[in-house]
Order: C-alpha cells, then sequence, then structure tokens
C-alpha cells in the first residue's frame, strides 16, 4: 500500500513507515489541485484539514482503500460516502483530547476571573481591583455537550474543582463517573457553564443557536473547542449583547479564513473582538507540542493494525 501525506506530521510517523518498509510519499507543502492530480498513484491518503475529500474525489480514486486524518474530526471527508466505497477510515481523536481539555480550563478559568482583561490594564499602569473581582468556579454546574474524548477529559479536570458535571451525548454508552449523563434540555436548565465538545455533521450544524440560548434559563460562559460551525456566531453575539452569555471563550470560527470573511462575517467578528468577555484563540486547543507527537503515535498504531489485518 503507497500512502501519499499531505500535512506536516511530526516525524515519529515517518520513522516507523521507514522502519517498517512502508511506501510514502511526503508532501506537507502539496497544494490541493496537486493533492487531485497525484492521489491516483496511491491507495492511502493522510491528511489534516488542507483538502475536503468529497464525492468527486473519491469518485475519481476507486484504488483508495484508506483515508487517515491526522486528528479529532472527520468533518473534511465525506464519511458516508466513503463508507459506502468501503474505504477504510482513521483518525486520532484520543491524541489531542488532553489538550483540548486543558485549553478549555484554561479559557474558562481566565474568563471568569478577567485575568485577560486584569492582565492588558496592568500593563498600562491601570490597577482596577474591583472592576476585577472574578468568580469562583467551585459550585458551579457545568454543561457538556458531546461526550466523547475530549468531553471526557474535560470532565476528568473538572473533577476536582468542587463542581457538579452535567453530560449529554448521542450514545448514552458512553457514560462515566466523571458525569450524569443526561439530557440538553437538562443542562439549558442548570448549567452555569456551556461546553461544546460534539464532531460536526448535518445534526450538530448551528445546534447552538438563538433557539438554544432562549431555552437556557440562566445566563451562563459558553465554550467551544469543537467546530465553529455547530455554533451560530451571530446567536452568540446577540446572547453577549443582551447578558443571556455572561463570556465565551472560542478557539474556533464559522469562518476561520479571516482575510475572506463575508460582509455580515466582519461585522459579527468586529463585534466579538470588541467584548472584553470574549476569548479567541486560533483553531490551538488541541495543537501542543505533545498532542503534535501523540497524534503520529497513535496513527502509527492504528495504520500498523490496518496493515496487519488486511494482509499488507
Amino acid at each position: 500500500m503507497k500512502f501519499l501525506i499531505v500535512d506536516d506530521l511530526h516525524p515519529f510517523l515517518i520513522n516507523v513507515f521507514e522502519q517498517k518498509n512502508i511506501s510514502y510519499t511526503y508532501k506537507p507543502t502539496i497544494s490541493s489541485q496537486e493533492i487531485a492530480e497525484c492521489l491516483q498513484d496511491f491507495e492511502a491518503i493522510i491528511v489534516r484539514s488542507k483538502i475536503h475529500i468529497n464525492q468527486a474525489i473519491l469518485n475519481q480514486n476507486p484504488q483508495l482503500k484508506l483515508i487517515v486524518r491526522a486528528g479529532s474530526g472527520l468533518d473534511n471527508i465525506d464519511v458516508d460516502f466513503a463508507k459506502k466505497k468501503k474505504i477504510h477510515l482513521i483518525n486520532a481523536p484520543e491524541a489531542n483530547c488532553d489538550a483540548v481539555a486543558e485549553h478549555c480550563l484554561a479559557m474558562l478559568l481566565t474568563l471568569m476571573n478577567k485575568i485577560h482583561i486584569a492582565n492588558e490594564q496592568v500593563k498600562q499602569k491601570i490597577w482596577r481591583r474591583e472592576a476585577n473581582r472574578g468568580v469562583e468556579l467551585q459550585g458551579k454546574t457545568i454543561g457538556i455537550i458531546g461526550y466523547g474524548h475530549t468531553g471526557k477529559a474535560f470532565a476528568k479536570r473538572l473533577n476536582s474543582l468542587g463542581v457538579k458535571i452535567l453530560s449529554y451525548d448521542r450514545n448514552p454508552e458512553k457514560a462515566d463517573n466523571y458525569a450524569q449523563m443526561t439530557s440538553i434540555a437538562h443542562i439549558q436548565q442548570e448549567a452555569d457553564v456551556i461546553s461544546l465538545h460534539v464532531s460536526l455533521n448535518e445534526q450538530s450544524r448551528k445546534m447552538f443557536n438563538q433557539a438554544f440560548v432562549e431555552s437556557c434559563s440562566k445566563p451562563f460562559w459558553l465554550l467551544n473547542s469543537a467546530r465553529g460551525e455547530v455554533a451560530d456566531t451571530e446567536a452568540i453575539v446577540k446572547g453577549l449583547e443582551q447578558g443571556k452569555i455572561l463570556g465565551a471563550g472560542l478557539d474556533v470560527l464559522e469562518n476561520e479564513k479571516l482575510n475572506a470573511l463575508s460582509p455580515q462575517q466582519e461585522a459579527l467578528f468586529e463585534k466579538l473582538v470588541a467584548m472584553p468577555n470574549v476569548i479567541l484563540t486560533p483553531h490551538v486547543a488541541g495543537w501542543t507540542k505533545e498532542s503534535y507527537l501523540k497524534i503520529s503515535q497513535v496513527l502509527a498504531e492504528k495504520i500498523l493494525q490496518y496493515l496487519e489485518k488486511n494482509s499488507y
């Protein structure tokens, strides 16, 4: 099996391929157009986010047997169509879940304690103690929507902080001892913090919208480290303006190409930027130095298992 690697990966995976004599071509700077032109020479592709592997690409490459996503989500792959084509899919959600959990906790504590605001003020020799009085996390109820690897990792870190943790997942079998599995409606009634950890699909796209916000019984802090398209930006802005959302920590945006925003997106983005109770980070929650290595380690193990099982 010949692998085409089209994104930057930790050398660990390349070393494994070398040791196991696995045929590969490493082109981390290749363009999307170049991928489409040369993919027919490979049975497997390893990708992060460079290209959307859609029906057209899959139809043009009937030789493809394996698609490997170097990360958690599979939203840049037409999963259903790939499965119809009997193409095996591999991803690594367990590799960066700890990184995402720590990032979420950092954003939440920063928001609740106004650390980002106080930091900028003190640097300008502005000393405001009362204006920067924080709110303690202890005693609060945290609602985690999406209870896979990242949701569980976040709950595990919250567990020792004296909070009540509610979780929702379409698969109730994901329940564990860190959170009480419940409904979204229950989370909307009880949660002081709502953190989104769902994968992006047609069911989850813009699941966090104006109706969702209006269904929440009390003001809450919002965290989104999943995918930007899961949450409607206009609903977030309105919720913040109305005080229904106390603060937002957003590692992802609906359109992350900030130089190619539509006029409406630009207006909403400018509103977010101007709000002191909003923290924005560039989709880096799961992208730590440690997760960079872990992703390659997890992928190496899964790829070797696949090759062994299929007698390659």
